[in-house]
């Protein structure tokens, strides 16, 4: 699981990844039309939401309803950014010549 921020409009998502998939197409061989074309998915939890009052300060959103709504108009947004951020990690480390292992041991 990884945590993220994500910041849209006047407010702050705090997001942990729960699953990653990114499933490259494998042509017309493949098992069934997702695989044949490739897909992507990602899976997350908002964890906290945050807005920014009129004095500039960021402040949590504590209302349970009011939270919801919010999470639910920007749930589309929320993963195309995750999305978005996955991938730009993702190509810091194309040039790399071995497998990056986040592991500790």
């Amino acid at each position: 699981m990884k945590e993220i921020s994500v910041c849209l409009d006047d407010y702050e998502f705090n997001c942990t990844i729960t699953s990653y998939v990114n499933q490259p197409a494998q042509g017309e061989s493949a098992d069934s039309d997702w695989d044949c074309y490739g897909y992507e998915e990602v899976e997350f939890d908002v964890d906290s939401v945050f807005v920014y009052n009129d004095d500039g300060n960021l402040c949590e959103v504590i209302n349970k309803v009011e939270k919801e709504n919010i999470i639910s108009d920007y749930m589309d947004r929320i993963e195309n950014k995750i999305l978005e951020e996955i991938r730009e990690e993702a190509e810091d480390y194309i040039d790399y010549p071995e497998p990056i292992d986040y592991y500790d041991y």
